[in-house]
């Protein structure tokens, strides 16, 4: 008897097998799927089993985009334009399709836009809802009409109907094999919902999306890691095009870039969902991930972003060993700058004073020299990232964006030339720059020149200092550190070898009153690098701000006249007393004066340019670009001294300034002469740490960055003919 039942029930388990293997082949085309072709777009409709079950519950379709080469489809979020794949279901009653579940999408950028969206296939699963109690044996109509926009250089929009008629089968769960390895491949791209907690924050145009608590060393180690994306799920919340800095802390993730329009204007979710995009190398093998986030809004802690991380790629792949060369190479030719030749040329003297010297006297200078100038790179590029790092939006030259430093500046080198013009003598050295620090014969005094030439230094960009500097701010601490090293070695190096050969000491001249002369004519250039500053400071802050420093200058000066006559009259260490009590009342007067004085409310001394131009933000250059112009973008400052000479000699020419006023060119600038986050991420983008950044955007082209120092042929080409 049981052996008999259990005989009947094989035989049922057979045929029922049986069956349903007969309904996944016999009618192929209506189980496999249900498709609609363009020339450009192939959409195909298939389930994932090969019938419904009569007692109702979940299965799953698939929609199946087949993209022609070139060609892309949308995300849920298409970025800054394009519209996501839409369904309009027709099903029987009771059946309900669920929401698309989306694959990550790829970065598409499009000149100065970045849309999210897909090429070569794209896959969209859906749940579908099966009501209970259906017949077994019966036929149900999957009917839907899908809307897709296919883009390469122009866009379509097309549309077109899939159906699918799928038997109701008891038990269902039977795969439908022309589509497993469809599914299989969705499934593998998926996003995971992550492991760690999410939360965000805005703050002052940036915002901040921090997965809390990961664990570096297992499911994520930001040693393999070469890029990390954010996609938030709705638009508007970030600047697509901006860049997406990572820092790693002991207690997290933090991603940071420019928020978008929603925050201005108040329309920001309790919650922001996304994906968090990660590709990683694995031994040999790159891997990629995403990971489904549901951010919090809450303050995020330092711990959670104490170190930066810039993908593997950025700048082109410009790589340690050639940004190294680019550094020194910079640093060469930073000599040759109008803000540093006074002081590098005053160095020079120094050498003549000591040419006939023992060798190593002048071996001492030289060494001395090169110190002073790396170590104050170091301590620059020390803050620099330590300034980076805790999130503030800096650049080279961010000192000077400080009215308070600026001012002091000036009130320095106007000491300096002071000292150059004979007014007052300190220390027995020919250049008299390290102050009482000056050793005999001036050893420490060179140190201190090469201090005193990277400070007049830092509004200055050579060629191929750019590069290597942004590639240095990309770096871990002691990659960037050992750039700004190789940066100060370039700067350092003519003097460095003329110190070390001495066949090249033989035919400089023998010292003499000429000396003297010559010092108290480079003072010259001293005072005019102060009256530089002091317009600097007007285009930073008010005119009482450029009173006051006047004032502090003039008292410099009386201070200097009296220290140097009491000097020979009264004991020493009375007079440098009487000195330092006068400096410090001074400075102290004036830093107390600056931050009442305010920024605004004073009538500003303006640099009215000839050439009229449009302020930079990047919603003006969008717009800009929508009426098919070209638009040349000058990102400038006061304080950069490159980018006043360029607009000086270049800007000026008829030619150019014709062309920057033509009806089809629109000339837009952006000031960095204070803080600005905006231009601060616009300089990342094109991997430059500071100004002068020249970029044309002309129809339908990728953006072009011209060279820091420019010629008027070089500009007229790169704007082509009017």
């Amino acid at each position: 008897m049981y052996q008999a039942m259990q005989t009947g029930c094989g035989i049922v388990l057979r045929a029922a097998i049986l069956a349903s293997l007969a309904l996944a082949f016999l009618a192929p085309g209506a189980l496999a799927a249900a498709s609609f072709e363009t020339e450009r777009v192939r959409v195909e409709l298939m389930p994932e089993e090969a019938g419904l079950p009569a007692e109702g519950g979940t299965v799953w379709l698939a929609l199946r985009q087949s993209i022609a080469p070139g060609w892309h489809t949308y995300w849920q979020n298409p970025g800054d334009s394009g519209e996501p794949t839409d369904i309009e279901w027709d099903l029987p009653p009771g059946f309900v399709a669920g929401d698309i579940r989306w694959q990550p999408p790829e970065r598409q950028p499009y000149g100065p836009l970045v849309n999210f969206g897909y090429e070569h296939e794209n896959i969209m699963l859906i749940p579908l809802e099966v009501p209970a109690g259906l017949r077994t044996g019966s036929q149900v109509p999957i009917r839907a009409h899908v809307f897709w926009l296919v883009c390469a250089e122009v866009c379509i929009p097309e549309d077109g109907p899939v159906e699918l008629s799928l038997p109701i089968v008891a038990g269902g769960g039977v795969r439908n094999f022309a589509a497993v390895d469809v599914f299989a491949r969705a499934r593998e791209r998926l996003p995971q919902p992550s492991p760690w907690a999410a939360q965000f924050e805005e703050v002052e145009g940036f915002l901040r999306v921090a997965l809390m608590g990961l664990a570096f060393a297992g499911p994520l180690d930001e040693g393999r890691i070469t890029s990390v994306t954010f996609f938030p799920e709705i638009a508007g919340l970030i600047d697509n095009a901006a860049p997406q800095e990572i820092r790693f802390g002991a207690e997290g993730m933090t991603l940071s870039t420019v928020s978008g329009a929603r925050f201005r204007r108040d329309a920001v979710p309790e919650v922001i969902r996304g994906l968090i995009r990660l590709e990683e190398e694995i031994g040999d093998e790159s891997v990629s991930r995403a990971l489904a986030i549901e951010a919090t809004e809450a303050p995020i802690p330092t711990a959670a972003m104490s170190r930066s991380f810039v993908p593997q790629g950025a700048y082109n792949g410009i790589g340690f060993a050639r940004a190294a060369l680019f550094a020194i190479l910079g640093g060469l030719i930073l000599n040759l700058m109008p803000c540093v030749f006074p002081i590098v040329f005053l160095k020079a003297l120094t050498f003549v004073s000591v040419a006939h010297e023992r060798p190593w006297r002048v071996r001492s200078h030289g060494m001395a020299y090169t110190v002073g100038i790396l170590v104050s790179f170091s301590l620059i590029a020390l803050l620099l990232m330590a300034l980076r790092a805790s999130g503030a939006q800096i650049g080279w030259g961010f000192q000077l964006q400080s009215p308070i430093v600026v001012a002091s500046f000036a009130a320095l080198l106007f000491a300096i030339g002071l000292n150059l013009s004979g007014v007052y003598t300190i220390g027995t050295s020919i250049m008299g720059l390290g102050g009482s620090l000056a050793e005999r014969r001036g050893i420490s005094g060179s140190f201190f020149t090469g201090v005193l030439a990277v400070i007049v230094a830092a509004p200055c960009t050579a060629p191929f200092m750019g590069l290597a500097l942004g590639f240095a701010l990309t770096q871990s601490a002691i990659v960037g550190l050992a750039i700004f090293v190789a940066l100060g070695f370039g700067m350092a190096l003519p003097y460095l070898v003329l110190s070390f050969a001495p066949t090249l000491l033989r035919y400089l001249p023998r010292p003499g009153a000429w000396m003297e002369r010559l010092k108290q004519f480079l003072a010259l250039p001293i005072y005019a690098w102060v009256l530089y500053l002091l317009w600097v400071l007007a285009q930073q802050a008010s005119f009482s701000i450029v009173l006051t420093t006047l004032a502090v200058l003039l008292t410099l000066a009386l201070g200097a006249w009296v220290f140097d006559m009491a000097r020979t009259k009264v004991p020493a260490n009375l007079s440098q007393l009487a000195m330092l009590i006068l400096l410090v009342g001074v400075m102290g007067g004036a830093v107390s004066v600056l931050p009442r004085a305010g920024a605004s409310g004073d009538a500003v001394l303006s640099n009215d340019d000839a050439i009229p131009s449009v302020a930079y933000s990047l919603e003006a250059l969008e717009l800009q670009r929508t009426n098919n112009s070209t638009v040349f973008v000058n990102f400038t400052a006061a304080w950069c001294i490159t980018c006043l000479v360029n607009e000086r000699v270049v800007f000026a020419d008829p030619r150019v300034e014709a062309r920057l006023t033509s009806e089809n060119v629109v000339y837009m600038k952006g000031d960095w002469t204070n803080r600005d986050a905006e231009i601060a991420q616009a300089l990342e983008r094109f991997g430059r740490p500071g100004v002068p950044l020249y970029v044309v955007y002309r129809p339908g082209e990728t953006p072009q960055v011209l060279p820091q120092v420019l010629t008027p042929d070089i500009l007229l080409g790169a704007l082509g003919e009017d």
